[in-house]
Parts: C-alpha cells; sequence; structure tokens
C-alpha cells in the first residue's frame, strides 16, 4: 500500500466528511443555542440529563447501545445490506457492542472531569487533546473498526490473514482516524463544552454518524475477508 494512495484515500475521505461535518457543528451549535434560549428545548434535555443522574452508567449504555449500535443497523436493515437471517443476531451485537462502548465513555468523561475540571476554554481543549490524541488512536479507532468488520461479516470471528492485518495498519486504520478528525476534533469541543449530564447525549448524537462511516469503511474489507468463511452467503454485496 502505497504512501501516495494513503494520502489520496485520506484526502478523499476527507472532503467527504467535510461537508458532512460542517453539517454536523452548525446542528450541534443550533441545539447548543436551542438549549440556552428555547424553553421546550432546555426542559427536554434537562430531562435527559436528569434520567442520567438517575440511572448513571445504566443509562450511558442503554443510550449509547441505541444510538451508536441499533441505528446503524437499522440504516443497513433499511438500504438492504442485511439478510433477514442475520438481522436478530447482527442487531444484538451492535447494542451490546455500543452498550460497552456507552460504559467506557462514561467512565473516562467522568475521568476527564476529575483531571481537568468543567470549567474554561482550557479545560475543553485539554479534554478534546486526550480524546483525540491518545484515546482515539490508541484504543477506541480499534474498537470500532473491528466491531464494524465483524459486524460486516455477520458476526464471525475473522480469520484474519497478514495481508488484512498490514492493510489495516497501512491503509483502513489511518483512513478512518484521520479522515474522522475531521468531524470529532469540532465535535469534542462542543461535547465537552457541555455540563458534564448532557455530555454523553450529544456524544450519542455525533456518534450515530460516526459509526454509520466506519461501517462503510469496513464494509469492503470486512466482506472481502468473508468470502473465506462459511457463512460467505450472509450479506448482501452493495
Amino acid at each position: 500500500m502505497s504512501l501516495q494512495s494513503v494520502k489520496n484515500d485520506v484526502l478523499r475521505v476527507f472532503s467527504q466528511n467535510g461537508k458532512v461535518g460542517v453539517i454536523i457543528i452548525v446542528l450541534e451549535l443550533v441545539l447548543v443555542l436551542c438549549y440556552n434560549y428555547v424553553p421546550i428545548v432546555n426542559i427536554a434535555m434537562n430531562a435527559m440529563a436528569s434520567l442520567k443522574m438517575k440511572m448513571s452508567i445504566i443509562y450511558s449504555m442503554i443510550s449509547t447501545g441505541l444510538f451508536m449500535g441499533v441505528v446503524p443497523w437499522l440504516v443497513d436493515i433499511f438500504q438492504g445490506h442485511i439478510r433477514p437471517a442475520l438481522r436478530v443476531r447482527t442487531g444484538i451485537f451492535m447494542f451490546l457492542c455500543y452498550a460497552f462502548v456507552g460504559l467506557q465513555t462514561d467512565i473516562f468523561y467522568g475521568l476527564q472531569s476529575a483531571w481537568f475540571g468543567d470549567e474554561g476554554v482550557l479545560s475543553v481543549v485539554e479534554k478534546m487533546l486526550i480524546d483525540q490524541l491518545i484515546w482515539t488512536p490508541l484504543y477506541m479507532s480499534h474498537f470500532n473498526y473491528w466491531a464494524n468488520f465483524i459486524y460486516n461479516t455477520g458476526v464471525t470471528l475473522p480469520k484474519c490473514s497478514t495481508q488484512i492485518i498490514k492493510k489495516y495498519f497501512q491503509h483502513d486504520w489511518l483512513v478512518g482516524l484521520i479522515g474522522g478528525y475531521i468531524i470529532w476534533v469540532p465535535s469534542c469541543c462542543v461535547i465537552y463544552a457541555m455540563e458534564p449530564a448532557l455530555q454523553l447525549i450529544m456524544m450519542n448524537l455525533v456518534g450515530v454518524l460516526f459509526v454509520v462511516v466506519m461501517a462503510t469503511i469496513t464494509r469492503a474489507n470486512g466482506l472481502e475477508e468473508s468470502r473465506t468463511f462459511e457463512s460467505m452467503d450472509q450479506f448482501e454485496l452493495p
């Protein structure tokens, strides 16, 4: 995999994500303004925040499982990417997988608040940098990629060849990580500027888009590998 190929794909993803990223940031800012100036939105979001405070990690797991797991699964069903025989299995997998993400995120956000506090621009910047330069490249980006890889092969554990692993580190992971920054760097700033109880709610809204993008990036690689599995007929090729 040549450096030029990676560069071209990163630029392509940046171009694709750039327009979407602008829309997402605009919607996030509109939501923040509505939260501060539209009473009904303020009441609704505070109600969700109160529920989050009462249910704690349970709320984080359920909401993240639904937003980041079930919604992309429903999109795939609507687009005809999942055969009927696999719908239940893949749906359960995605919900459980991203419920676990909700658990991790709740703990991570709590640690960030303890380390950097919850007020001031510096606090927001520090949290964003830790999130995007340490947490994401060292762990979360890998988790998201392989969760979607397994999902795209019909919830079959990957028999990863040397070629697949090499392609992952030299191309797919880098393209997904760098291309995702155009969405997640500004989004993280908005998320961390919110009150602690509202941060996970905002993250879930952005996460819907991110997981759908990850599913698209990994689909071609996952379906290619799935040809070596006994379950090779489980998904419709696009």
